[in-house]
Parts: structure tokens; sequence; C-alpha cells
């Protein structure tokens, strides 16, 4: 093991089993010191299991999680030193705000005035402090969501790790409370393990994002990485609300659908004819592809491809057409009124188009 992989959070070739069926799969990841992993995947992909086997609440099968160059496999989760904040925050409800957050300093026996600055320390930093004497039944899903942080805080964890920690909110607090969220981890000394089904917050709050599918990793790296160039359609889908396509590089421009679909180079930032006979994906995002009416035209403009209208969304900020194209299904942000049921043309917006060359599939 390197001085650089020994300190932060090391976990390698790690299995979970659950009643002889493996819920997780040869996991390997690595966390720096002091940055945040957020952990990614649709329900029952793993995430949470890999939460709870870090914090020792369930024991792996194989494999090791090493912390600061320090094995933790066979350490008893009071000995881990982790701060855990778990998705229903499970604050004390006995317990006025200050004795949630001094509960862990004093089951590990601070005295009593150690145990008042750290509060109070703690209580400052969360803004929390015209509420140190309210029960958590009298406060709100957002003041709950800083008490049950500043509890996990409060014992110098060497990781930090949180379920879902947004989920509990209404979504009118959610962007709110996710910016605090992102100070407050900023300012931590720990590693920051962080899982959540919401891409958005992954992008948002991590420096390394690792997506999940069946129990196994399927990529991990940097937000701008895995958005430029996810590693597969599920990742595309799953992060991006993209679609990917096989597709050849020709002298004409990129082909996909078989040929049928014909785009030229000027749609595409990077790509030139030079690389003429490649295989690659073209990935789709909602945002790169403009569309026109297909009612009344009879020659495919250049560059597009047809496609029905399944449903029709109105968000509020935008709206999104759901389209059939060639059998698959692919989700585009549009200004054009459309209806279900209506054909459309389909044009990847100038430069706006994400080829991914000589890549494996």
């Amino acid at each position: 093991m390197t001085e650089e992989t020994s300190a932060g959070l090391v976990i390698e070739g790690l299995c979970v089993d659950y009643d002889g069926i493996r819920a997780v799969h040869d996991l390997n990841l690595h966390v720096p010191a002091g940055a945040t992993l957020a952990i990614v995947g649709p329900s029952g992909c793993g995430k949470s299991t890999v939460l709870r086997a870090i914090a020792g609440l369930i024991g792996s099968s194989q494999g090791s999680i090493r912390l600061g160059g320090r094995e933790l496999t066979d350490i008893p989760a009071t000995r881990r030193n982790i701060g855990l904040v778990p998705q229903s925050y499970a604050l004390f409800p006995h317990l006025s705000v200050r004795g949630n957050i001094e509960y862990g300093l004093r089951a590990r026996g601070a005295d009593k005035e150690a145990r008042r600055r750290r509060v109070d320390e703690l209580l400052a930093f969360t803004e929390l402090e015209r509420f140190e004497h309210r029960k958590p039944a009298h406060l709100s899903g957002g003041q709950r969501q800083r008490v049950a942080l500043a509890r996990a805080m409060a014992i110098d964890p060497d990781v930090l790790l949180l379920d879902e920690p947004l989920a509990a909110l209404d979504p009118q607090l959610r962007s709110g409370m996710r910016r605090q969220l992102i100070e407050l981890l900023d300012a931590t000394r720990s590693v920051n393990v962080i899982v959540t089904h919401d891409r958005h917050e992954a992008f948002a709050m991590a420096d390394t994002v690792a997506v999940m599918r069946e129990g196994r990793l399927v990529q991990a790296g940097g937000p701008r990485e895995l958005w430029d160039r996810p590693a597969d359609g599920f990742v595309a889908d799953f992060l991006c609300d993209a679609a990917m396509f096989e597709a050849t590089l020709t002298e004409h421009g990129v082909e996909a659908l078989g040929g049928s679909w014909r785009i030229p180079y000027t749609s595409f930032d990077d790509v030139t004819p030079d690389a003429v006979g490649q295989q690659a994906r073209l990935l789709v995002r909602p945002t790169s592809v403009t569309l026109t009416p297909a009612a009344g035209t009879e020659v495919l403009p250049a560059g597009s491809a047809e496609a029905r209208v399944r449903q029709v969304e109105f968000t509020g900020e935008a709206t999104l057409a759901q389209l059939e194209l060639d059998g698959r299904s692919i989700t585009v942000q549009t200004e054009l009124p459309v209806t279900k049921g209506e054909h459309v043309h389909m044009t990847i917006s100038r430069r706006e188009g994400v080829v991914l060359v000589g890549e494996e599939k």
C-alpha cells in the first residue's frame, strides 16, 4: 500500500452477503482524506449496504476496509470512530438539541467542560444556538437534520457517513439545505461518504461519484468526468437522463440507427473525419436536441431522425417530451409545442453532440 492510498478510506475487494445472497460484489474504492464520496444508484443496488459495512453494522464476506492505513474489517462499530447520520436522523426524542449533540461525548467519558465547549462550538457551527433546549418533536426537518449532523460530528469522526441526508425533507427545503450541507462538509476534516439516489445531490456535494447497479460498481470518477464520459447506457440514463446509441464515424458524419441517422460533424465539438471507420457511441442528452414538426414535410431534414412523441411533461421550467426512436425511449427538453402521438424531426444542435470514440462499449 502506497503512502497516497494509506490516507483516507480504502475499500478493496469488498463482498457482502445476506442469507447466502451476495448484495455487494468485489467493490474497490478510495476516498482521500478530507474528500467526499457519493454512492448513487437505484433502490436495491447495494449502496446502503456499503455504508453499513463501513460503519461496522454488518460484516463483510470478503475484502478489506482500511481507514488511514488501519484495517477496520474486524473492529467493532463502537471502536471505528465513525459518525453516522441515518436517513431518519434517529434523534433521541427525550433529549434536547444539546443533549442529542452531547450524547456521543458523554458515552466516551468526556468531562463536563470539554462537552460544553464542543457542543457550544457545534451549535454555533450549525446555527442551532437558539434551539438548544428544544426537543426533536418541536424542530423542523431541516433543523433535525442539522442536529443529527452535529451529533455525528461531535466525536471528531474519521469518517462521516450520511444515508440519504436530504430525502426526509420537503422539496422546497432541499436546495437550500443542500447548499448548507456542502458548507458543513467542506469544513470537516473527515472522509465523507454520502448515499443518495439523487444525481443532483451527488454532483453538487461530491468530489467523487460512484455508480452502483445490482451490487456492483459500474463507474467511479469526478462529477464532470461521469457527466462527459459515462461508461455505458445505464450510467448515461441514470446520471444524465441521456440515451446512448452505437455509431460509426464516416466521411459524411456520425451514423447511428444502422446508418439511417447521419449527423454532420458540425454538430460535435471535438470529432473530425480523421477518425473515419471507427466505432463509437453517440450520447443524446435532453438539452442537445432540437425538435421540428414532421407534419407536412416529405423529406427528412439533413442530420435529422424521425421520432414519435410518447408523452409530454411540463415541469414549470421546461417541457420534457418522451420520444420513441427506433424502439428506444429518449427524453428531450423542448420549446416546441408537441402533443402525444405526433411525429417530430429531431436534430442534434450545433456543437451540442457528444461522441465517445474508441472506447469499450
